[in-house]
């Protein structure tokens, strides 16, 4: 009864709430498509479909060819469209309509053909001539219907992931009113939809009141951090980086990366395979919740499955604290998806109404509308409590900060220098992933051109001027490698004033080129500034265009620019393809994407770093952006804090063990 009674609580707050998180993960898009398009099959399961195939995205394309949001190969769409009665051209594929009209079509066939949904998705995976062959064979089927066993291992995943995904949208499409009802709500569903126990949604943040002082907080001894609001305590599905922080001190990360964003152990140690196929992962002795349990191999799996990453193909238990990780491919890259947070599954595999279990520093004792009360567990480090502050936005955070109502704030360096008041605190540089650089607007011909990019960066001096612009609060680079990354080499355009003359010489507008800049960053009005006198004495006419915000991103959206000074936060592994994706702003690039692919599928150290400096070379000489810099950023701490700080690129409190607090 009691568990009826929270899955009913969990349902009310959903509906009232509105599904924040869920809807990030699983997506709900061409409803009325899939609806039409459906057949005998549930809506729920064409959108899992479509997840585990393409995640959405309308342009993708597999390594062996298969296309669009249900990546359907060439050969197969010509034959579903003659089923249909088409009239259909190749390129059709893309258009999503009809992507998703040929994909329910052939998902259906199969499903009559073999008549278990299962053994469909298997088919849908692996072709109908595979599962023929394992239907009739008594080792993988002992019926010549049903499937036991599905030998490959990324098919049985693929099955897998589509039926975990069709649980979740079943359940969204209960709660908007659009599908069948739901399967009874496990911890984990509920967990990830539901927003934390106790807080009331509609209640006001913590009003910051004008300190009599410089330091508000009492010599109490508890720390004070803060976050968001947020939507889960679940830290394989919370979305928001400020919850994340925090979480990541509760969830111990299965990895962390180091200061030269090497993958390397903390809640496990572990022993990659030579060619980083796999890894043993071996979790730390005394490991514990905080509930008295041990962390175990079978947390690490059930994390794994939850998470459903598709780097990750498969997990054996070896032993009750070691779980073997196979990857797909061998790749030094693979280590990236071990950096994920362990969640206890004897709490997330059923439905419960206290506060979960935790593995880090803290523990969870009490939860209020304005934030989150820890406790120390496991006897970890000096600090004998916390609280964790809800703030709405990074002005709240600022304010909380200089006024001593919260200890401690992560926040870009040069920001920080801009905004900081009259508190000097005691802070530690971060390697970041904020990366700056010259952007171009690729409708413009002359920027279309490779030798026009080329004697643009040839006549700007960027050492020199983000030298001068960042002072020592960014880390110069080229391209989107991090500098300070174990395998980045140092490829860069050389500032060559008569090589870029030559080159922009024969370069040709009706105006001046427009650099685009937003006034409330001065670094990059700065560097507009300079870039436009650097062209200008090359001999391309050029003005810096220093706009308020909403212009900026007003202009950019309209493509009214020739170039652009901006910046992105990049994710911690080097995926750089987001700069040589064809699209709104970039161009599809061959060379980039062949020296992207060969990184990918370094399977040596050695290899891994041979392909990142020829990526970085690639980069270099292809230019689809011009690199500026890396900002760092700083974890600031108020002077109620002592100890050393110790963070690290993706857990910025992970030294909170050694801290002291007054």
């Amino acid at each position: 009864m009691k568990k009826f009674l929270v899955s009913v609580l969990i349902l009310i707050l959903i509906v009232t709430a509105g599904i924040m998180a869920i809807n990030i993960r699983y997506p709900v898009r061409h409803m009325d498509v899939i609806r039409e398009h459906a057949g005998e099959l549930e809506p729920s399961l064409i959108l899992a479909v479509i997840m585990a195939e393409s995640s959405f995205r309308e342009g993708a394309q597999s390594h062996v060819g298969a296309q669009g949001l249900m990546q359907i190969m060439p050969a197969t769409a010509e034959d579903i469209a003659r089923q249909m009665g088409l009239d259909f051209q190749p390129d059709d594929v893309w258009v999503p309509e009809i992507n998703i009209a040929m994909g329910s079509f052939y998902l259906n066939r199969l499903v009559r053909q073999f008549g278990c949904v299962d053994v469909a998705l298997a088919a849908y995976n692996a072709g109908q001539g595979n599962v023929n062959n394992w239907l009739g064979n008594p080792e993988f089927s002992g019926d010549g219907q049903n499937l036991d066993v599905i030998p490959f291992r990324e098919t049985a995943n693929y099955v897998r992931r589509v039926r975990q995904a069709q649980r979740m949208y079943e359940i969204i499409l209960r709660v908007r009113g659009w599908g069948v009802d739901p399967p009874a709500l496990g911890a984990a569903e509920a967990e990830a939809i539901s927003p934390p126990r106790g807080v009331d949604e509609d209640a006001e943040l913590i009003e910051l009141q004008e300190p009599t002082a410089v330091s508000a907080i009492a010599a109490d001894g508890v720390l004070r951090l803060h976050m968001r609001p947020p939507a889960t305590l679940n830290p394989l599905v919370n979305e928001d980086v400020t919850v994340a922080r925090i979480l990541r001190m509760l969830f111990e990360p299965l990895a962390i990366l180091d200061n030269e964003f090497r993958v390397t152990g903390n809640l496990a140690e572990l022993e990659f395979a030579s060619d980083f196929r796999s890894v043993n992962a071996t979790i730390r002795q005394g490991a514990v919740w905080s509930d008295g349990l041990p962390v175990t191999s079978d947390d690490v799996i059930f994390s794994m499955e939850f998470l459903n990453d598709e780097n990750i193909v498969d997990a054996v238990r070896i032993d009750a604290r070691t779980v073997q990780i196979v990857f797909e491919r061998a790749s030094v890259m693979s280590g990236y998806s071990l950096t994920f947070p362990v969640i206890p599954r004897h709490y997330f595999e059923s439905a419960q109404s206290t506060p979960p279990p935790t593995s880090g520093v803290f523990a969870f004792e009490s939860q209020t509308m304005h934030g989150i009360n820890l406790r120390r567990a496991h006897n970890f480090g000096n600090i004998e409590a916390a609280e964790i502050i809800f703030l709405p936005n990074v002005e709240t955070d600022f304010t909380a900060f200089e006024r001593g109502r919260i200890d401690a704030l992560h926040m870009p360096l040069p920001e920080w220098t801009r905004r900081r008041g009259v508190r000097s605190p005691n802070y530690q540089t971060v390697p970041a992933m904020y990366f700056e650089f010259i952007g171009f607007n690729f409708r413009r011909n002359i920027l279309r051109d490779v030798n026009t990019r080329r004697g643009i960066a040839h006549a700007f001096n960027a050492d020199e001027a983000v030298a001068a612009v960042y002072l020592s609060y960014a880390a110069r680079s080229a391209t989107p490698i991090h500098p300070y990354h174990w395998a980045a080499g140092d490829a860069r355009p050389v500032y060559d004033p008569a090589r870029a003359a030559a080159l922009l010489g024969t370069v040709r507008t009706a105006e001046p080129i427009a650099i685009l800049a937003n006034a409330e960053n001065p670094q990059r009005a700065a560097i507009a500034e300079r870039l436009a006198e650097s062209l200008t004495v090359a001999g391309l006419a050029a003005n810096a265009k220093i706009v308020d915000s909403d212009e900026y991103f007003a202009r950019i959206d309209a493509h009214d620019f020739d170039l652009f000074i901006g910046g992105i936060e990049l994710p911690f592994s080097p995926d750089v393809q987001f700069f040589f994706t064809p699209g709104e702003f970039f161009l599809y690039d061959t060379t980039l994407a062949a020296a992207f692919g060969a990184l990918t599928l370094a399977s040596t150290e050695a290899a891994y770093e041979q392909a990142m400096n020829r990526l970085q070379e690639a980069f270099s000489e292809q230019l689809p952006v011009i690199g500026l810099a890396f900002k760092h950023s700083a974890l600031l701490t108020s002077p109620r804090i002592s100890g050393d700080l110790n963070p690290t690129p993706d857990h910025v409190f992970s030294g909170v063990d050694a801290w002291g607090v007054e």
